[in-house]
């Protein structure tokens, strides 16, 4: 096959205007240079491009024949906008990829989009500076993974607003030859843990930080199952208790010092009140 000669004479692409000027969208010069007769649609020949006017959020200057105003256009300096129906919805901005508030990120059930496809995760702007994992009344999982080599090997955190029993919960889960890891947290530094082999909650320093504060920041009640240990001979510290011996007066004829105790504890047990003596 030969090689192609520009033709002498202009070529005209679309339909002249009426008294002999070029009405065409573009058109081929002698020499075969591609010109416009409109300055929103020509071929640059130098650079290989197709160049459009910049088009508007009704008017966007690629388009389609069926529905004229979905499409893209040029907004403003380095920012490419996306209508649909006359609106605005998405842009790529220099730095950023923008969307309006109202639009959703969705992912389908399945690997191919069409009409059936369920989009059953779903992440959206649910106020200022506030990222929302919401679908309706189907519960959602967040996770972060530390490793993953596939759906059986892996370790991550996962915050699960409905688990098997129910709640809310937040787990440190491994699988394969994922390994279990304390859960941690604390504020600037790791302070506390459930250990990932029987899920104590420990202190990841040893002596250091307590539960509650003297006089506020309180604890309510504490139920145990078995019971309390208390190690390195500090014993069991109470303070501003009152002291019961006005109700309990007498000698205890088998005390560690002889004489009445020095103070009577109040305690209640099994729903009556009693008083252990303190020397």
């Amino acid at each position: 096959m030969g090689q192609l000669t520009a033709p002498t004479t202009t070529i005209l692409i679309g339909t002249p205007v009426i008294g002999g000027t070029v009405g065409s969208v573009l058109f081929v010069g002698a020499g075969g240079v591609v010109a416009q007769d409109n300055a929103n649609l020509f071929f640059d020949d130098v650079n290989n491009q197709l160049l459009l006017g910049n088009g508007s959020v009704t008017n966007p200057a690629y388009a389609f024949s069926s529905e004229p105003t979905n499409g893209f256009y040029r907004r403003t300096g380095a920012v490419m906008s996306w209508a649909i129906g006359g609106s605005r919805k998405t842009e790529l901005q220099s730095a950023l990829f923008a969307i309006n508030s109202l639009l959703e990120i969705g992912w389908a059930d399945a690997a191919n989009l069409n009409a059936a496809s369920t989009f059953d995760l779903r992440i959206l702007r649910d106020a200022a500076s506030v990222l929302a994992q919401r679908n309706g009344l189907l519960a959602q999982t967040s996770r972060i993974y530390r490793t993953f080599t596939s759906a059986a090997d892996f370790e991550r955190l996962s915050l699960i607003t409905s688990t098997t029993g129910g709640r809310a919960g937040l787990f440190f889960e491994s699988a394969g030859t994922g390994v279990g890891h304390t859960l941690a947290f604390g504020v600037s530094a790791e302070a506390w843990g459930i250990e990932s082999t029987n899920n104590n909650f420990i202190g990841l320093t040893d002596n250091t930080h307590d539960i509650g504060a003297t006089g506020a920041t309180r604890p309510r009640s504490i139920y145990i199952g078995t019971s309390i240990q208390i190690e390195a001979n500090n014993g069991l510290k109470l303070t501003t208790q009152t002291d019961g011996a006005a109700a309990q007066i007498g000698t205890l004829n088998n005390s560690p010092v002889a004489g009445n105790p020095a103070f009577w504890l109040p305690v209640t047990v099994n729903g009556n009140n009693r008083h252990i003596p303190c020397w």
